[in-house]
């Protein structure tokens, strides 16, 4: 498989047991060793996948090997979108997420929230939205909140997959190859 496609699949949190998505290949990678699960929850942010984790992960359930955390790309959303949360709201509920997860699990890995690419994301509104549709997000307030992701993984001691500077690495131009919507994959 390319690398570029392997990536791909890695942003694709909600569809990670599609054919070629990165949970099933974990899975595949951990057949007899261990069971994968993917939980992704599209559109949430961490004011309501805070409120949700005591449902998801009970402190008295089970003990899991790797648990991922990622949000940001919808709490990052403009002031007066649905699901913004302020960057301080956000670093606080990724703070209790991260920590009750160290509970439950023997590793926790915050993954950050991607860049924006501008116009992949006003066509996937436009076409959702017809006139209305807008940029509610963009790739600057979206690198606040991936600086808070980072900052609160080494402030919990949690591993951390930079996906925000992985991208900006590969240059914007590849972006679109990496992101549906023109952000995490939705």
């Amino acid at each position: 498989r390319s690398r570029s496609r392997s990536r791909m699949q890695t942003l694709r949190s909600q569809y990670g047991f599609q054919e070629g998505g990165w949970a099933a290949a974990v899975a595949d990678a951990l057949t007899r060793k261990a069971d994968v699960y993917n939980r992704g929850y599209g559109g949430y942010n961490t004011r309501w996948g805070r409120h949700l984790l005591p449902h998801m992960f009970p402190a008295r359930g089970r003990k899991h090997l790797v648990v991922t955390v990622w949000f940001g790309a919808n709490d990052a959303s403009i002031p007066g979108e649905h699901a913004h949360v302020p960057l301080d709201e956000y670093a606080d509920n990724l703070k209790a997420i991260v920590l009750h997860l160290k509970t439950v699990a023997e590793h926790v890995i915050v993954i950050t929230p991607p860049p924006v690419h501008g116009p992949t994301r006003l066509k996937f509104q436009r076409e959702k939205y017809g006139d209305q549709g807008r940029l509610e997000r963009t790739t600057e307030i979206a690198g606040q909140y991936a600086a808070a992701a980072r900052h609160i993984a080494g402030y919990t001691g949690a591993e951390v997959v930079d996906i925000w500077s992985l991208m900006l690495a590969e240059g914007d131009d590849a972006w679109p190859a990496f992101l549906g919507a023109g952000m995490e994959g939705g």
